[in-house]
């Protein structure tokens, strides 16, 4: 009901997590989505998954929510 007082973001690893399991419910989310703005990977993104990674700030078998993190950050994301 407030989405419109939010600049709402995705990237690609949302739309691969939306798209699965059951089908109608993933061509619901990825409707949803659909409307969103999307951030695009970049070298700084990547790097900064990288970092996550090898810092151990996440774990090593975490690298989707490493780019969750590293692409929200890039897309100056709250």
């Amino acid at each position: 009901m407030r989405r419109k007082e939010f600049l709402c973001i995705a990237s690609g690893e949302v739309e691969r997590e939306a798209g699965r399991g059951d089908a109608e419910q993933a061509r619901r989310r990825l409707e949803i989505i659909r409307e969103l703005t999307f951030v695009e990977p970049t070298p700084e993104a990547e790097a900064l998954v990288v970092t996550f990674l090898a810092t151990g700030a996440l774990p090593a078998n975490a690298r989707a929510d490493a780019a969750h993190l590293a692409l929200a950050t890039v897309g100056g994301a709250d």
